[in-house]
């Protein structure tokens, strides 16, 4: 067998990881991750939930819906909830016409959970694939200049992400995971295809690097899905989150500078600034991460409903009210804002949160 490059996808002889990208929780998923029934055709009621897909970067020829499992599943291989895809649908963007357009598709792991993203491995993986889950929670550690943490814990309880092995002979898989659900946590799912058991050590470290980057919000870099992270290329060919199955040969440098950008590290700085004109004009004042009041929005410097743009660092979201203490009505963006008069929201804001998602 020739191991140069062996595509994730299987074409009856090329190794394939699934993308899996719903996010409910659960410690047993070997039935329900697995696609078992024949997806169905998409009706008009689901037309909403297809442009919020399509404008997340996948194609409406790839899309279907199985309606039994109420569950989209988009070129085979990667799966999402009807009620997650209404969940970002509610949550994403502020244009009438649907998703706010962005440089990132998919939600990341927040701060609350970043710093120590926690895996348990169950009875079921065989020790050859512990060693290389242990390496590759090693080598995301030892990328620098990120708050990124990756551990191993013994007990189930305690852990954001559990790792099961199972027998799927002659599937078209050797893992898969689940990305970061609405809520910020970590994907909670990686699977393990022991029918794959003879492959290298090189290539199973690869393969669990690459899924760990799936559990964290990454995709893949050489395909369409989702958005372009700033500062890395359109394809990185030996990219760990390149869909090829490769020999371990360490991160490449924007392998570093994507996760760099997505968790840096000790951010603490400024990462949402609000205009009191349109067009990002008149007076501004910076906020970092945090919840403000009235008060405490008066204290920087913003006069009450009189915000009218703001600029949203990439991985940040404002979160704005019409009234103090978040209440009244409430919307959020997740990048620039350059006039809130196109959202009815101008000079209305008096409350806000900014936070990592």
């Amino acid at each position: 067998m020739k191991t140069k490059q062996l595509k994730f996808r299987l074409n009856l002889s090329v190794f394939a990881i699934l993308a899996v990208m719903f996010s409910f929780y659960s410690c047993n998923q070997e039935e329900e991750m697995a696609p078992n029934n024949k997806p169905e055709v998409l009706s008009e009621e689901l037309d909403d939930h297809v442009v919020f897909l399509t404008s997340t970067g996948f194609e409406k020829e790839e899309i279907a819906f199985n309606n039994e499992r109420q569950m989209f599943v988009i070129g085979e291989d990667v799966m999402i909830s009807k009620t997650e895809v209404e969940n970002y649908i509610k949550r994403d963007g502020l244009t009438k016409n649907g998703k706010e357009q962005q440089r990132r598709g998919t939600y990341i792991v927040s701060n609350a959970y970043v710093t120590n993203v926690k895996y348990y491995m169950d009875g079921t993986v065989p020790s050859s694939w512990r060693t290389a889950i242990n390496d590759a929670v090693a080598a995301w550690n030892a990328v620098n200049g990120t708050k990124l943490y990756m551990s191993v814990v013994s007990n189930s309880g305690s852990a954001n992400i559990r790792v099961s092995a199972l027998a799927d002979n002659g599937a078209g898989w050797v893992a898969r995971a689940t990305l970061p659900g609405s809520n910020g946590a970590p994907g909670s799912i990686m699977e393990i295809n022991t029918y794959y058991n003879s492959m290298g050590a090189g290539m199973k470290l690869f393969a669990m690097a690459h899924e760990m980057g799936h559990n964290i919000g990454l995709l893949h870099t050489n395909q369409t899905d989702g958005a372009i992270i700033p500062g890395t290329p359109t394809t990185d060919a030996n990219s760990v989150m390149n869909s090829f199955v490769l020999e371990w040969n360490g991160f490449t440098y924007y392998d570093q500078v994507a996760v760099q950008v997505l968790y840096p590290e000790g951010n603490t700085g400024n990462v949402v600034t609000v205009y009191k004109d349109c067009n990002y004009s008149g007076a501004a004042q910076g906020y970092p991460v945090g919840s403000y009041t009235l008060s405490q929005m008066q204290a920087r410097g913003t006069v009450n409903d009189d915000i009218s743009s703001f600029r949203v660092s990439a991985g940040y979201r404002i979160i704005f009210y019409e009234h103090d203490n978040f209440q009244g009505a409430g919307a959020y963006a997740t990048s620039d804002i350059s006039c809130l008069l196109n959202y009815d929201w101008n000079d209305r804001i008096s409350s806000i949160k900014v936070e990592a998602f």
